[in-house]
């Protein structure tokens, strides 16, 4: 079975910063991962090299098979991030709001998945309400309460 992330070798340097220096990683299926480390680590320099938003220095990243520098577009149709800076957006409901993310990311009718995934985090008694009106922990992912942020980042 192909990885569903795979990274080798991968550095990246910022003038005469070593943000990021030989990192290996592989992802399967079914697999969740976090990268730990102290500030100035190199976790979200890595995380930014896996997710196209800048070019490593040296190495290679294969996204569900797909070389991310040559095949960018198609590596990143399968992509879905949350994270604690990028909040669902005010002035929309939760559905909303989702159904936008779906479509951003290729979902012709995200429905069937925006459904499945709110009741896999049991969070359908949020769908009809404003973003604004939830609190920091509905919106913004913070350790186990990720809920909407992260439910915009998996696909069904």
């Amino acid at each position: 079975m192909v990885p569903v992330v795979e990274a080798s070798g991968l550095e990246k340097s910022f003038r005469d910063v070593h943000a990021v220096r030989g990192v290996d990683l592989t992802v399967r299926a079914q697999e969740r991962v976090g990268l730990l480390g102290p500030n100035g680590a190199g976790k979200t320099t890595t995380l930014l090299m896996l997710l196209g938003a800048i070019t490593p220095d040296a190495g290679r990243i294969r996204l569900l098979g797909n070389d991310l520098r040559k095949h960018r577009s198609r590596a990143m149709t399968g992509v879905g991030f949350a994270a604690g800076y990028l909040p669902l957006p005010d002035r929309q409901r939760v559905r909303e709001a989702l159904d936008i993310y779906g479509r951003l990311y290729g979902l012709r009718n995200p429905r069937p998945a925006i459904d499945e995934t709110l009741e896999r985090f049991g969070i359908t008694h949020l769908v009809d309400r404003m973003c604004l009106e939830l609190s920091s922990g509905q919106r913004v992912p913070v350790a186990k309460r990720q809920r909407a942020a992260v439910t915009r980042a998996l696909r069904g």
